[in-house]
This record gives C-alpha cells, sequence and structure tokens, in this order.
C-alpha cells in the first residue's frame, strides 16, 4: 500500500497548496503559469523496476512493466503504454500494483493540458487613444478664379452657298419620224408599179415603224441598195430616217 499512499500525497499536493490568511492574493488578472509536468516518485519508479524484473525481459510480464516505465519517462521502449491500456491492467491484473501507474499518468496528462491552455495575461497596457488630431481648419484654396469667357464670337453661319441654278444640258428628246415622211412612203405603196415595187416601199415603212411585213422591216443597208438602183431623191429622206433612229 505504500506506492498508493505516495502517489496520492502527490496528487494532493499538486491540486490543494494552502495559502496563508495573511498572504496577498495576487490579482486575478494574472497568468497563473502551467503546472509542471508530473514526475513520478522515485520510490514509484523503483518499485515498476523491482516489478518488472520478477520475470524475464522476454516475458510479456517485463513488457508490460518496462512499457509502464517509458509512459512514465524511464526507460527506452519504443511503445509507451497510455492512460488507457494502464486502466486496463488494473482492471485485468493486481490493482493495487497498477492503480499508482493510472494516478501518474492521469496527474501527467492533466499538467500537460493545463500548459496548452494556459491564458496570456488580458492586461496588456492598451495604447492611449487620445492622439492629437490635426487641425481641420487649414485654409481652403479660394474657388473664385476667375473663368475665362465663354462669349467667344462664332463664326458667321451666312457663307454664301454656290448657285444651284447651274445650267443642266438639254436632255435629247428621241427621234420621231415625221409623218409628212410616211405619207409620201405610203403614197409610193399605191403606185401601180408592180408587186416588187410595193414590198421595197412596205418594208422601208415597217423599218420606220409604221406597218409590218412578211419578209421583215429593211434594213439600212438595203435602203442604202435602193438609193443606188433606183431613184435617190426618193430614198434618201429614208436612210436619213433609219440613221436618225440608229443614233448615227
Amino acid at each position: 500500500w505504500q506506492p498508493v499512499v505516495d502517489a496520492l500525497e502527490q496528487l494532493a499536493q499538486a491540486t490543494a497548496t494552502p495559502v496563508p490568511s495573511d498572504t496577498p492574493i495576487p490579482p486575478t488578472n494574472t497568468p497563473v503559469p502551467p503546472s509542471p509536468t508530473a514526475t513520478p516518485l522515485p520510490s514509484l519508479i523503483q518499485t515498476l523496476i523491482g516489478y518488472r524484473d520478477e520475470q524475464p525481459s522476454s516475458s510479456d510480464h517485463y513488457k508490460r512493466w518496462a512499457r509502464a516505465l517509458a509512459a512514465l519517462g524511464h526507460g527506452s521502449h519504443n511503445n509507451p503504454m497510455t492512460l488507457q491500456e494502464a486502466k486496463n491492467m488494473a482492471d485485468k491484473y493486481m490493482r493495487s500494483r497498477w492503480q499508482p501507474v493510472v494516478d501518474a499518468l492521469e496527474q501527467a496528462q492533466s499538467s500537460q493540458q493545463q500548459q496548452a491552455t494556459a491564458v496570456p495575461p488580458t492586461n496588456t497596457p492598451v495604447p492611449p487613444t487620445n492622439t492629437p488630431v490635426p487641425p481641420t481648419n487649414t485654409p481652403v484654396p479660394p474657388t473664385n478664379t476667375p473663368v475665362p469667357p465663354t462669349n467667344t464670337p462664332i463664326p458667321p453661319t451666312n457663307t454664301p452657298l454656290p448657285p444651284t441654278n447651274t445650267p443642266v444640258p438639254p436632255t435629247e428628246e428621241p427621234y420621231t419620224v415625221p409623218q409628212s415622211l410616211i405619207d409620201t412612203l405610203i403614197g409610193y405603196t399605191k403606185e401601180n408599179y408592180g408587186d416588187a415595187h410595193v414590198k421595197r416601199w412596205k418594208r422601208a415603212l415597217a423599218a420606220l415603224g409604221h406597218g409590218s411585213h412578211e419578209d421583215g422591216p429593211m434594213t439600212l443597208d438595203e435602203a442604202e441598195d435602193m438609193a443606188e438602183q433606183f431613184t435617190a431623191k426618193r430614198w434618201q429622206p429614208v436612210i436619213d430616217a433609219l440613221k436618225k433612229l440608229k443614233g448615227d
């Protein structure tokens, strides 16, 4: 039972340190220093070494206690025992032997948690906020700068336009065969000089746009041949009219 007594005394010393009534209590905003990592009592370490050496190093008994020692920072086993495994050992084997190991591991774990959750001091002085503000009555530059005049004279827009009454060249009207010529040729068709005579003048009339003929209207070349073969003064007006119709 001595190991149990030693472990309980160590736990009591870590969790409850009496404070004399005349000792001033530090302010509550002073950071609480983290508790040092629990170090198993040398007597517990020596006790566990004795348990370990009860059997050969090849036995499971030896390995269990070697792992427990490694968990408490003694020895160099590559697989230190966890707190849960120590609790399982206490349930499975002699609790009087394993409970001090469980207590020591719980104390070590509690100390590590306290160190991890230590709150930094919150009474860090705040820098003063009454820094003098620079004056805001800096003179504003005058805004009455003279504006350049906008009444610049606009150039006159009554510039005379070029005259639009430029004479347009007259459009030449299409040539129209005189009715007097048509009447003269009709008179030639009524002369009694044979069918060929009548046929020639009817083809000439068809060429000038009057009537039609089954052999087609007379061409300009044919009219010129007629002027050479027959009376030229009759055929020349026909030639002149055909040339004007053609645009020559």
